[in-house]
């Protein structure tokens, strides 16, 4: 659609380097940026992002420490000086990655962290946009989905067993919209491991690839 969203970093140096990101929309290539979200602390990681005709989305980091905080922002192509945030959590428990945007849903993966028991449980939601107060459909939480793909027939994404962190390989599976079946994609090599290791899972029309 000749629109570009892309982060940007300048790591500050040292051992266990800080990084300093910007979020940058550019409307055709060539021409000159516009700057969309910035960090506020040099010691959280840059977001994840999708892009499609109508929005940006992206999952920042602000604040610092205890009072860090990961956010799910969407702003309108033709309205980036009016983001809006939908939901935000304390970035020690609760976190959002990988979005994916199909027309006016916004898909993520979601993970809560326990550190006195030392998991975490993953799953996707969808939000949709037009309706933004509405309440996100979760997807997927029994079989710990993460790192969803879209189209208009499917969703895919990465699962596995309830040990599996949420930003590991694991088994892809194909969700049908029009049936709610979910079902897993055979292992490709089931000679080179005992289990999937598939990361990032992309769907197109006719196909699936990671």
């Amino acid at each position: 659609n000749g629109n570009y969203a892309f982060v940007t970093q300048k790591v500050i140096g040292g051992y266990d380097p800080p990084i300093r990101w910007r979020l940058w929309f550019l409307a055709e290539a060539g021409g000159e940026p516009t700057l969309v979200d910035r960090s506020d602390t040099d010691t959280l990681p840059p977001p994840t992002l999708a892009i499609n005709d109508k929005y940006i989305a992206w999952t920042p980091y602000h604040g610092a420490g205890d009072q860090a905080v990961n956010e799910l922002r969407v702003a309108a192509i033709d309205g980036l000086d009016h983001s809006m945030t939908l939901v935000s959590y304390p970035a020690l428990d609760t976190n959002m990655w990988n979005p994916a945007l199909y027309g006016d849903e916004l898909w993520y993966g979601i993970r809560q962290n326990d550190w006195d028991a030392g998991t975490e449980h993953p799953w996707i939601e969808m939000r949709n946009l037009a309706d933004p107060a509405a309440a996100p459909q979760k997807y997927g939480e029994d079989l710990h989905a993460f790192m969803p793909a879209v189209n208009g027939e499917a969703v895919v994404w990465r699962g596995g067993p309830e040990d599996l962190s949420a930003l590991n390989s694991g088994q892809p599976y194909v969700y049908w919209r029009d049936t709610g079946l979910e079902e897993p994609i055979a292992d490709p090599h089931p000679a080179l491991w005992d289990t999937a290791e598939v990361s990032y899972p992309s769907i197109g029309n006719r196909f699936v690839s990671w």
